[in-house]
């Protein structure tokens, strides 16, 4: 059974506006969605081990790579208190940064091209993004750029950039994709994502991605699954290969974070 328990936050970096109210009720309806799909799951298993077994042995999960990838995702990140949350994304060479003050920063590398910065701001209806050159970022943009120079070279030395193409898939050039918000608590940490992606990073190292309507990547060390909620809990008990338990409590610790994210404010 999953602890209901409540999950203390550590840090939030981000704002909901008008500009994301879309999302707001995607993160809403996982909220759901996620407490309705561990309750009939665990009703399955407390069916007889008769039936269970019998159903085991008549049918096995689908275990194919055919299913929508995530997209771009948050492969590294670094919680600065003082000024916000620096990452690198799924791309292995964008570098970004959310600051306190809702608004980021994200360095490009592309081949034989010159390095570029990317300048968010949220309003209440619109984003303003700018593109710079190093020669061409403006002057108030120094503090900020200074800051995510810094958080490049601690990313770089310190983590290493293993990208998961079963998540991620093939990148779409000239697509500026970034963290909306950040959220963490003492189980695990969130980012929502442009696209309506929410990405939660356990402490025990698993990840999971709740995107499209009712899609779900588990990613567990070196395997991953994926389940499409719409096809009920039958799949995931079908599945011999995923601790049951271990993926029921990260679904608990998803529940908890997402009850606990104040998306009002």
């Amino acid at each position: 059974a999953v602890d209901d328990g409540t999950c203390r936050q550590e840090a939030e970096v981000g704002r909901v506006t008008k500009l994301s109210e879309d999302y707001i009720p995607s993160v809403q309806r996982w909220r759901r969605r996620l407490k309705q799909f561990v309750a009939a799951t665990e009703q399955y298993l407390r069916r007889s081990s008769s039936s269970l077994e019998a159903e085991l042995e008549q049918g096995n999960a689908d275990t194919s790579e055919d299913y929508p990838r995530v997209g771009m995702y948050v492969l590294n990140w670094l919680i600065l208190t003082k000024y916000g949350v620096g990452f690198r994304l799924s791309d292995g060479t964008t570098i970004g940064a959310l600051y306190n003050d809702s608004t980021s920063l994200l360095k490009l590398r592309t081949d034989n091209v010159a390095d570029s910065f990317v300048y968010v701001r949220p309003f209440e209806t619109s984003s303003s993004i700018g593109h710079y050159s190093e020669s061409t970022i403006p002057p108030q943009l120094e503090k900020k750029r200074h800051i995510l120079h810094a958080i490049e070279k601690k990313v770089v030395r310190d983590f290493s950039a293993n990208i998961d193409f079963g998540i991620t898939g093939d990148m779409e050039p000239g697509k500026v994709r970034y963290p909306l918000q950040m959220y963490s608590t003492d189980t695990a940490i969130v980012f929502l994502l442009m696209g309506n992606v929410l990405q939660f990073n356990m402490n025990d190292h698993s990840k999971l991605f709740l995107y499209q309507e009712g899609h779900m990547l588990y990613k567990n060390g070196r395997e991953r699954w994926h389940f499409d909620l719409r096809e009920g809990p039958r799949m995931l008990v079908c599945n011999k290969t995923i601790d049951i338990e271990r993926f029921l409590m990260c679904l608990g610790y998803a529940q908890r974070a997402l009850a606990q994210w104040n998306l009002s404010k």
